[in-house]
């Protein structure tokens, strides 16, 4: 016997009671410093009675695992016993070894069983496989009354299958008077048990109705026997899943073969079959009931006891019918229950008072914001990681084809994001640097910093969009041009809250138009030499051409040669300056323009005081070529010239619904003939240069800008100057390029 003063008076006794001591201290420490949420951290094994594919388990499953899809803490674990293929006593044998080898070393905080033979293996083989621990079951139609008492740590929901309403409304809504209904269940445990269910409930309809059962029977024959049933007749279909030959079928698999050989309509009650055949009845979802076995479950994992969940029927049902059956076996839908829901009815016109319209829109948005609610509150589904991830995927691969950079700066949150392609195209590596502003600001060319730092701030003042092109410092030490475009999400107290944008590497481009750039300054040199040493020798001609003229004044046949050759000389001029006007479009790069500003130079050029010239445009802005100020004076020059009588010009612009700009220039003169409308723009048209209208299309059409004439013949010309919606801005929308 063990006597603790004999060990106090030994040293090495003291010594093991130390060390043994100090074990059992290390032990709790241990305990005590074990992560906080190892606690939290929660198992569950499912255990389906039959095999995946069998609609109705299915459909059990998707609610449990709908209900804890939004729950990281839950591990759910799912068994199928397969028992509609294999009921024999070595299957659950089998099933028992297999899950002891499995979880020999698990130990789970609830079991939710579906079905029958789930609950009927978890009762007998609970104490070895799985003590102590709680259960919770459904997919069953009845316990003992005294279950729960026997059973304390089990609790479930029992399904409530509705033969009785079901059976009601087939004798109140069905075409032809019934006599008869002939109840198909099959041979397994599950139909055995709906036909005492039954047989429990028909004597509640007398004698008006004789109920006839079938189940001992094959798929083929059970065929034959529908598509010969007496009119007077229906179905009901309760569960088919196993016939006499042993073959298998879902529900939704006998219930489509039954229903489509049948001669008289079939009932069903269960919501995932309507559809598929039958003509309907008052039915019960499986996944619903799946989803309120696992809330008991969860009810349970917060610490409730099973024993204070009591069981109950699944409260879930509704009339469900199919249009197409109903159409089929003409029935009257006036019958139908008022609450009823008819799958694949057809869109119906229906003539009714604005009072009523209105009603119905108030009650359509009521119910939707309740169906809504309802969704959120109840399904929890697992649809919006689903969606986050797959559209990761799509705009990780469509950055990645188009060679984009993201970046984003939440100055409230002081976040600040730089995508790994983004970092990479600066040469570093994702997570290498954080791209804050202070350090961008560091990395813009000097040549580049005052201009881009001063369009920015002025940016972040108010919301809208921004595009700059700039050269900014990678990792080497090498410049690279990019282009950035930026929105300005959110503004308060005059500065942004958050700036969202991409950035392109146009290293490439900007080199080809460089070089363009360049070889078109040598041409123009080249040309600009050329057409000042034509000139000039035009202008010579035109001098000798004057003398000629005055020697040979009375010589009326000469004189005609001279002033022929005269207008001829005089167009060869024409056509050389608009060449030179031709030449410098183009010339230099397109920029953003103030359109009212340009377009009073033009005026102030073109004044005559005869003509007003009203500009009424705001401050928009469109990015085009800069002879643009060349497109108004032509269109004002072209007004004076052949709008006979212009007293007045009007320049004004609109926003289409496309977001396209137009910019209107209109005079009171006589107008443009319809079936000259095109023709003013072709080079050569007109009495004076012909080549007014001609450089005025090809200056805008230098960024997709293109312009019409839409006046009205003998109201005046109307020219329109289509902007797309890329090439126009108001300076709070778009502040640099």
């Amino acid at each position: 016997m063990f006597n603790t003063r004999e060990y106090a008076e030994g040293k090495s006794k003291q010594t093991l009671i130390n060390s043994l001591s100090i074990f059992f201290f290390i032990l709790l420490f241990i305990s005590l410093i074990q992560p906080a949420y190892a606690a939290d951290e929660k198992d569950v094994l499912f255990i389906n009675s039959y095999h995946k594919g069998q609609d109705w388990g299915d459909e059990i499953s998707k609610g449990i695992e709908d209900f804890f899809a939004e729950d990281p803490s839950v591990t759910l674990y799912t068994e199928y016993m397969d028992t509609k293929n294999y009921p024999s006593d070595e299957n659950y044998q089998n099933l028992y070894n297999l899950y002891t080898y499995k979880y020999k070393d698990r130990d789970f905080n609830v079991i939710i069983t579906s079905d029958d033979n789930a609950l009927k293996f978890i009762l007998e083989q609970q104490d070895t496989l799985f003590p102590e621990t709680p259960v919770v079951f459904c997919g069953v139609n009845e316990v003992s009354y005294d279950f729960q008492k026997i059973h304390q740590d089990i609790t479930g929901v029992l399904e409530y299958v509705h033969i009785k309403d079901t059976i009601q409304e087939a004798i109140e809504i069905n075409p032809k008077p019934l006599k008869r209904i002939y109840i198909l269940t099959d041979i397994t445990e599950t139909g055995h048990s709906n036909r005492l269910l039954v047989d429990s409930i028909t004597p509640e309809f007398g004698n008006e109705i004789e109920f006839v059962h079938i189940y001992d029977i094959g798929m083929d024959e059970l065929l034959f026997e529908a598509s010969n049933m007496p009119d007077d007749s229906a179905i009901l279909y309760v569960v088919f899943n196993r016939d006499t030959n042993g073959n298998v079928f879902t529900n939704r698999e006998a219930v489509s073969l039954l229903s489509e050989k049948s001669s008289v309509p079939v009932y069903s009650m269960i919501d995932n079959i309507v559809g598929y055949g039958p003509v309907g009845g008052i039915v019960m979802s499986p996944y619903q009931h799946g989803y309120l076995a696992a809330e008991y479950a969860d009810e349970i994992m917060k610490g409730k006891n099973p024993s204070e969940i009591k069981i109950q029927q699944d409260p879930y049902s509704y009339p469900l019918f199919d249009y197409e059956t109903l159409s089929r076996f003409g029935y009257d839908f006036s019958k139908l229950p008022e609450d009823s829901i008819i799958l694949n009815e057809p869109d119906t016109i229906i003539e009714i008072s604005l009072i009523q319209y209105i009603a119905i829109l108030l009650i359509g948005l009521c119910l939707f914001i309740v169906t809504v609610l309802l969704i959120i509150s109840n399904r929890r589904i697992k649809i919006t990681g689903e969606l986050l991830r797959t559209s990761e995927e799509r705009l990780s691969m469509a950055m990645q084809a188009t060679k984009d950079g993201i970046w984003d700066w939440n100055f409230e949150k002081n976040e600040y994001y730089a995508s790994p392609f983004g970092l990479e195209m600066l040469g570093y590596t994702p997570g290498e640097i954080v791209f804050t502003p202070e350090l961008w600001e560091t990395m813009i060319h000097p040549d580049d910093k005052e201009r881009i730092l001063a369009s920015f701030n002025q940016s972040k003042k108010s919301p809208g969009k921004f595009i700059r092109e700039y050269r900014i410092k990678t990792k080497s030490g090498a410049w690279k041009w990019i282009r950035t475009r930026g929105n300005v999400t959110g503004v308060k107290d005059g500065s942004a809250t958050r700036i969202v944008g991409t950035f392109t590497d146009i290293g490439e481009t900007i080199m080809y138009r460089d070089a363009l750039l360049e070889a078109n300054k040598k041409l123009s040199i080249l040309s600009s030499v050329t057409r000042h040493d034509t000139l000039n020798q035009v202008t010579a001609l035109l001098g000798y051409l004057e003398i000629m003229g005055d020697l040979y004044a009375e010589d009326e046949d000469v004189s005609a040669f001279i002033q022929k050759l005269t207008r001829s000389a005089e167009i060869i001029q024409q056509q050389i300056n608009f060449a030179k006007d031709y030449e410098e479009m183009g010339l230099s790069k397109p920029e953003w323009q103030d359109v009212s500003t340009v377009a009073k130079r033009a005026a102030t050029t073109a004044m005559d005081d005869k003509i007003e010239i009203i500009i009424d445009i705001g401050n928009v802005e469109i990015f085009a070529d800069l002879m643009l100020e060349k497109v108004f004076f032509n269109l004002f020059d072209n007004s004076k010239r052949h709008g006979k009588n212009v007293t007045k010009i009007r320049v004004s612009f609109k926003k289409e619904r496309d977001m396209t700009g137009i910019i209107t220039v209109e005079d009171n003169g006589r107008g443009v003939e319809p079936d000259k409308k095109e023709e003013i723009f072709k080079k050569g048209y007109g009495g004076n240069s012909g080549y007014g209208l001609f450089l005025v299309e090809n200056i805008l059409g230098i960024t997709n800008i293109t312009i019409k004439e839409t006046g009205t013949y003998g109201k005046g010309a109307r020219f329109e100057i289509i902007v797309p919606e890329t090439m126009w801005h108001i300076p709070a929308d778009i502040k640099d390029i």
